[in-house]
């Protein structure tokens, strides 16, 4: 038999799993939405090439 303390521990354990995978995945959607940007802002700089500079 487990004790109350233990269960209550493995579930703390899980809820800080929980919390530690949202926030790893929060944090790869930004780094993912950063290199889309960068991207663009890189496709931007080259096309000044075609175009007359203003």
């Amino acid at each position: 038999k487990k004790n109350k303390g233990e269960e209550q521990d493995q579930q703390q354990e899980r809820a800080q799993k929980q919390d530690q995978q949202e926030e790893e995945e929060e944090e790869q959607q930004q780094e993912q939405s950063q290199e889309q940007e960068q991207e663009q802002e890189q496709e931007q700089e080259q096309q000044p090439s075609q175009q007359p500079q203003q």
